[in-house]
Order: structure tokens, then sequence, then C-alpha cells
């Protein structure tokens, strides 16, 4: 029998071979404690702000504590992000906490004992409305750098185990925590703090039903005038977390029903993530039915349809709303650009998906060209907090949500002659605020999914490397890399054969899993994991630059691989660089909506015999596998992949019959179909001799798409403008006889003139 005070309990934990008792304070909040909290949240309400209290001690004490806190702080829109049991609040575990996004909290524990997910505190803390708590529970701040974070485990490649994963960004959290406003510190065998906070009083702005102000009601105006103005003027609507745009959404289609104007179709990344947009429309329409996906309203209807559902086939509709564009690959929104002609997009300036100004950036280009006449508005009223708050201060600061790289203006004298390579350890980035800053704004720019889990790998992931190029002192560009390969023969056969997967070692396990050359997992090599130059500094050399000083360091080495997102552009800049192709996977990757395309520059002997095999290899296999599974591949890029390629490998010889069988297609009327074995080794010859170059953009699309990757006759003929299959047709004859070399049909013998039936 136990003797315990009147506010205590006893706390049992039990492992495989011991059991531990803890006294901890009881869940119960005492008198002061409770008023000291209500008077926290009355001040927070009071002045349109979030708090953050922090809970820093052992795991017991912290559970215990956090459920005084919310005893005290007793609301029934909460959530606690962890493991075990609350009866006051529901609990998810990180890989379940984003189906909460778009609803609105009081409060959110964060357990930081089962892990800190970056992208997840991002993204949950802003669901937290005015007057709301984070409750974030941690081990004592002085050593949560050296925590076990069950989180390690993605960090480490093999063969590394969790517990040589760096503790950088831990610490970075820890010392972001001290000595600022709105941000309380209970730390184990201390009484609660003064939760005194003076941040003035502040009156958000009047809401004018159903606006929550001005700003928004310009927003849904932009939308109306999207449905009522010209054609192709797609809006771009961009805004920080918390300024509304979801409901801007939302209002503008409720208002578009009322008027009778629909169908409506809203897209995004899922549909949990446009919940918010049909909350606030269904509250504008007295009597609406919503079921999941579809709100109807007097014989009008919002549907959510997915954006590849979009894509595989037509959807009429009178307006398409996309929320979260930025958490969408480009090509992916780029096709429904060309589709719909009404079009709004909103898009995150900061969150968890990673910074939408990479995006903005990229995207507004694609719009300049598609749709010259588009408009973009920008959000900037927070809705949900008042100006100054200092939850989003903190989130914003802590992980790089807004990291910014050099503006164009300081670069506006820019010579290349003056950049100097240099190599940073992790220990140096985080020691220099200044350079992590400068380094994180510029891989956002580069890569709009860069997102805070990106800035934990880079502090702490294993076997990495990063280089930067520095100009008058600044970061300007950058290379990342990680190791990869190195596995025992044993090991990297059973990668090979499916029986292990290993953590990291993208390139090295997808050539012996998928590619089927298991030695490949053997060689040492290096990925380059991401490669940014500012953008006002590219097309100087300096890509090109990095990739020179990374072979000088490790020139002992046996390749240096990449693997990204396969667009042309890209193709064309590493196979300048002396990258050959190795692999394309086999289906799109929902994170950049392309194939991935794998590449490799070979360092030593063994390296380039290999590649050199595994190059043919995909060389031979491409036009096999144009007609599944890359039938949907792009016609540009199935051209610049069989560009440089060996034209026997990749094509075949052609021999006497070949030449009369194209010779009577393209000028004897010989049927496409008998004709179609020469006519795809013509196609791949040509193109491996960049001899289509010459031919329009329709005319290289309909040689792609028809006959080597066989697409339907109708739908071939539609992407390029065409009627249907005989116009297509008379078109790829006219096309079949500039390809053929001049003399050809003279030179073949027996060639027939006649006109066979088709």
């Amino acid at each position: 029998m136990f003797k315990m005070r009147a506010h205590e309990y006893i706390e049992v934990s039990f492992s495989a071979n011991t059991c531990q008792w803890y006294a901890a304070p009881m869940s119960i909040p005492t008198t002061s404690e409770q008023s000291a909290l209500a008077a926290l949240r009355h001040r927070l309400k009071e002045a349109g702000h979030r708090g953050l209290l922090v809970l820093s001690g052992d795991t017991a004490w912290c559970h215990c504590q956090a459920e005084v806190v919310l005893a005290a702080w007793d609301t029934p829109d909460g959530l606690w992000v962890g493991e075990g049991s609350h009866a006051s609040l529901p609990v998810q575990p990180w890989s379940k906490a984003r189906g909460w996004l778009g609803q609105e909290l009081s409060l959110l524990v964060v357990d930081g004992f089962v892990g800190v997910d970056a992208d997840g505190l991002a993204a949950l803390a802003g669901t937290l409305r005015a007057g709301g708590l984070l409750l974030l529970l941690v081990p004592p701040l002085g050593s949560w750098g050296q925590y076990a974070d069950p989180q390690h485990h993605r960090l480490a490649a093999w063969p590394h185990e969790a517990e040589k994963v760096g503790g950088r960004f831990l610490q970075r959290l820890a010392d972001s925590l001290s000595t600022r406003e709105g941000v309380f510190i209970w730390a184990q065998n201390q009484t609660l703090p003064s939760l005194a906070y003076s941040a003035p009083a502040v009156h958000l702005p009047k809401r004018c039903a159903p606006y929550a102000h001005a700003e928004q009601a310009a927003a849904v105006t932009a939308i109306l005038h999207v449905v009522h103005g010209h054609r192709r003027r797609p809006l771009l609507l961009s805004a920080d977390r918390g300024r509304g745009k979801s409901a801007s959404l939302g209002i503008a289609a409720a208002q578009l029903l009322q008027q009778g104007i629909g169908p409506i179709l809203l897209s995004g990344p899922s549909l949990d993530a446009v919940s918010q947009v049909f909350a606030h429309a269904k509250a504008l329409l007295p009597g609406a039915e919503l079921s999941r996906g579809l709100l109807q309203w007097q014989g009008h209807a919002l549907r959510f349809v997915a954006p590849d559902a979009l894509l595989q086939q037509p959807h009429a509709a009178r307006l398409l709303l996309v929320d979260e564009a930025a958490a969408l690959p480009l090509g992916m929104l780029g096709g429904l650009l060309q589709r719909h002609a009404r079009l709004v997009l909103a898009s995150t300036v900061h969150g968890y998906e990673g910074s939408g100004r990479g995006f903005l950036l990229r995207f507004a280009r694609r719009l300049d060209a598609l749709a010259p006449g588009w408009q973009g508005m920008q959000m900037h009223q927070p809705i949900r907090w008042a100006e100054g708050d200092p939850l989003d201060r903190w989130t914003r600061e802590a992980l790089m949500l807004d990291a910014e790289a050099l503006s164009d203006e300081q670069l506006f004298d820019f010579d290349p002659q003056g950049c100097e390579p240099q190599w940073l350890s992790q220990d140096a980035l985080a020691a220099q605020e200044a350079d992590l800053t400068a380094l994180f704004g510029l891989l956002q720019l580069a890569h709009y999914r860069t997102s805070p889990n990106d800035l934990r790998q880079l502090l702490d992931g294993t076997d990495s490397h990063c280089l930067v190029l520095r100009w008058q002192g600044q970061i300007i560009a950058c290379a990342l890399l990680g190791e990869e390969g190195g596995l025992p023969l044993g090991l990297a056969e059973a990668v090979a054969r499916g029986e292990r997967r290993l953590q990291g070692h993208l390139l090295a396990q997808s050539l012996a899993a998928h590619a089927g050359f298991a030695e490949a997992a053997c060689l040492r090599g290096l990925r380059i994991v991401r490669l940014a130059v500012h953008p006002a500094c590219q097309r100087r050399g300096l890509g090109g630059q990095l990739l020179q000083a990374v072979r000088a360091r490790f020139a002992d080495w046996d390749y240096l691989g990449a693997s990204f997102g396969a667009s042309v552009e890209l193709l064309r800049f590493w196979r300048r660089e002396g990258f050959v192709p190795l692999r394309l996977g086999l289906r799109r990757e929902a994170s950049s909506g392309a194939h991935a395309l794998m590449l490799g520059e070979a360092l030593s002997a063994q390296a380039l015999c290999l590649f050199t095999r595994i190059a043919a290899r995909f060389a031979a296999q491409l036009p096999v596998m144009l007609r599944e599974p890359w039938q949907g591949l792009e016609a540009e890029l199935v051209l610049a992949l069989l560009s440089g390629s060996d034209p026997v490998i990749c094509a075949g010889r052609q021999d006497e019959q070949d030449w009369r069988d194209l010779c009577a297609f393209a000028y004897a009327a010989r049927g496409y179909e008998v004709c179609l074995a020469p006519l795809q080794r013509l196609v791949c010859q040509a193109a491996v001799e960049a001899r289509v170059d010459a031919l329009a953009s329709s005319e290289r699309q309909l040689l792609v798409q028809k006959i080597l990757q066989q697409q339907d006759w109708q739908r071939c003929a539609s992407q390029v403008g065409l009627s249907g299959r005989a116009e297509a047709l008379a078109v790829l004859r006219h096309v079949v006889a500039r390809l053929l070399p001049s003399g050809q049909c003279e030179a073949a013998q027996g060639s027939d003139p006649a006109k066979p039936a088709e």
C-alpha cells in the first residue's frame, strides 16, 4: 500500500523486463491553474491570437500536466496527435492527422515523445482559430536535441541506425521557443509559469455577411468574373494559410448556384483537402443536400472530381475550382488549364506542402504561355487569427516557412566569374542562421514542394553532403547529395529479387530491383538530390560548375546519379552534362505528375561498363514500352529520350523491303497497318538522328502518338486539331514522305505504286 499526497497518483509503465513507477501530480487543475489558463484563453481570444504552451520534462509528467491543461481548457473541438487514448480528445497518429486539415480547432496537443513530423506540425498549427492553444509535450529543452525521436528512422539510410541521426532540427525547435511573447514553457519541477500576455486587444475586421472582410469580398467578385467575363482568363488566388481562400471558393460557388449557373466542378489533392469549400457553400444554401463529394441545391450541383479523373475524360462544367493547387503537379495543372476555359486556382503561399512561391513562379510562366490574359490576386488579411499572432510567427521562423533567397535586385550585376564553391557541413548550417535561411529559401524557389521535412533532412539526414556557390559571400546556387550503393553482393541480390528493401539508396535499389542489374547496387555513387540555381542566375553555367566541383571531390567514387520527374528541359540539361538515361518509372508519381527518370554518369571504368549495358537495355525496351505502359508519355519527351540513342539498338536495321513499304505508304496509299513495323523503325531512326526536329510540333506529336504509342485514331486526330482518321492518315503520309532519305524511293527496287484497299 502506498501513501500518496492529495495531488499525486501512481503511473505504472511496463516493458519487457521492468516495471517502473512514477509519482506525478494528479490530472486535476488547482484553482490557480484553472484561473491562469482561463485568463490566458480570454486574453488570446481578445487579442485575436493563438498561444503555444510547452510542457518540458519526462513522458509521465508531461502527459499528466497535459491532462491538467485539458481539464482547464475544456473544449469539445480539440485533437491529440500521438498515441494511446485520452477521454477528452480524439487521438490520431501523425500518419492520419492530416485528415483534420480544413477543420478549425480550439486546442491541439502534439506529443513530441512519439516524434515530430515537421510537415504535420506546420499543417495542423494552421487549424487553430483565434483564442486557441497549441500544447507541445517535449523532453527537457536542454536535452531535446539528444532525444531518440521515433521519426529518426525516416532519416537513417542503410547501414545507419536511427541512433546515428543528428538532433540539430530538434535543438533548433528547442532554441526557437525561448523568450517569445505568447510562448509559455512549463518545465518539470517548476510551477505553472506566468501566463500573462501583453498583446493589445484588437478588433478583427468587421464581418459583412457572408464575407469575413472586404478583401474576401473582392476575391469572391474576382471568382465570379471568371464565369461572367471573357473565356480563357483564369484566376490564380494565392494566400498564406488562414486567409480564407477556401472559404472564398465556397462562397462564390454558392452565389453561382443561386444564379442558376452550374454544374460547378471542384478539384484538389483530395476530397478532405477541399472540405471547407463544401462547408462554406452549404452554409449559404438553405436546404442544400451534401453527400460525399456532392452538394446539390435546387437542381444545381457543386461536385468534386479528382484531378487525374478530369484529365482522363472530359467533364462539362461552367466553372472549375481547384483548391490547394500547389499540392498538384505542374503538368497536371497545365492539362486542366488547357481543358477548361473558365478556371480558378487557389494556392497556399506557405504551408506544409512546401513553399507556394516556387509554385507561383513556375506556374506563372505556364499561364503566360497558355492563357496570357490570366489574373492574379493575393489575400493578405488573416481570418482565423489577427496580425501578429505568436503561433503563426513561431511556426514560420522555426520551420522556415518563409525563408527568403536573395532578391533579383540584389543580383542585377551578377557575374558568374566571381562564384566560389564551398562545402558546408550540417553543423555549420545549424550554426549559421543566415546561410541556412538563404539556402532553404533557394531550395523553396527551385522546387515548389520543398517542405519543413526537407529542412529536417537537410540538417540531420545521414550520408548527405551540401555544396553551395557563393557570389560576394551570398549563396546563389547549391547541390545536395546523398550517398548511394556500396551494398554487399548478397544483399544487392536480395534487393534485386525483391526480398529486401532498404531505407534510402533510391537509385541503387531501383537499378537492381526494377532494371534487373543487381551489381549496380554494389557500386558506390552519389545521387544529386537537389540542384538549385537562383532564377536570376540561371543559364549561366552554374549547374555545370556545381557538378564539376562534385566530380573533383568524389573522383574515386563509381558514379553520379540523378532522379527527377521527367521533362524535356531537365533531360537535355543532364545529357549535356554527360548523364545517360538508365530507367523510366512505369507510372506517374503523385508528387510530380511525371514519370521518374533516372540518369547516371560513370566516374569509374566499372561503372562505365555497367551503365553502357543498362542504357542500351533501356534504349532497346523504349520503343516496345511506348505502347504500354508509356502510351501517355508526352510526345516531345518521347523524342528527347530517343534522341542520341544507338539507332540500331533502338530502331533495328531497315532492309530493302522496309524501304519499299515506306515508299508505298508515303506515295502509293498502302495501308497503315501492314506498314506499321517499318514505320516504327523509321520514326525511331529519325528521332535518334534528330531529323524530326524540322517538323511542326503537331506533326511530331502525331508521329509519336499514332505510330509509336498506337493511340486511338480519333484521339490522335483531336489532339492535333484534325477531324478524324482520314485527315490524320493523310498528314502521316505527307510527313513520312519528308522523313524518307532523298532518292530512297527511286533506289528501292520493286516498289509498288498500286493503291490497295485500306
